[in-house]
């Protein structure tokens, strides 16, 4: 008798010791991954930051020549502060915050703090992708006009050609056709002088 005592009692042991252990097992599981789940923030956080934004900046700062431009640009340097200097820091206190929540082993808390975080981040990540699509559609200007104004010149080019081979059949019109052809020319070599200067 005095045998199965011990037995049981040593199961008992056996089996409340495997539970610690199984629940100390649990927790440290669990506790990974919320360390995980931070550390891809942090990795999202840290890629915002590091998007290169200021670097298209300043390469429209090169390019601005007009009052406008340069309003424009002083514009996204605002944007891009006010993203990258407040709502990315204000992003990485929580992140700390959510650090010692984890530690605390308060795991309410950390899901709130934890979905604040994520909508935190992707409105910066809009906003930073909108500055970003915002700069690179104006440093393509240059390059959209040219292509534009290089398909209406070979228009132009032929049209003037048409009339030339024909010009007979336009007697009276023939002086109002060739000032129309002058100012289309006039306008083309307008154009040209703003792109030289780089009035966007």
């Amino acid at each position: 008798m005095k045998i199965v005592y011990v037995v049981l009692v040593t199961s008992l042991i056996v089996v409340v010791a495997l539970s610690f252990l199984a629940i100390s097992l649990l927790r440290k599981k669990k506790r990974q991954e919320l360390i995980n789940d931070i550390d891809k923030l942090e990795i999202k956080k840290n890629n915002l930051r590091s998007m290169p934004i200021m670097v298209e900046i300043n390469k429209i700062e090169e390019i601005a020549k007009s009052e406008q431009l340069e309003e424009k640009n002083v514009e996204f340097k605002s944007r891009y502060h006010e993203v990258r200097d407040i709502k990315l820091t204000k992003i990485n206190d929580l992140i700390t915050e959510l650090d010692i929540e984890v530690n605390k082993r308060d795991y309410r808390e950390y899901v709130n703090i934890y979905s604040d975080i994520e909508m935190q981040l992707d409105e910066a990540e809009y906003s930073l992708n909108r500055i970003m699509d915002e700069i690179v559609e104006i440093s393509s200007y240059e390059e959209k006009y040219r292509n534009i104004i290089i398909k209406l010149k070979a228009k132009y080019r032929y049209l003037e050609h048409c009339y030339t081979e024909k010009e007979t059949m336009f007697k009276d019109l023939s002086e109002v056709i060739k000032m129309q052809f002058e100012n289309i020319a006039k306008r083309f070599n307008d154009f040209d002088k703003v792109m030289e200067e780089k009035l966007y």
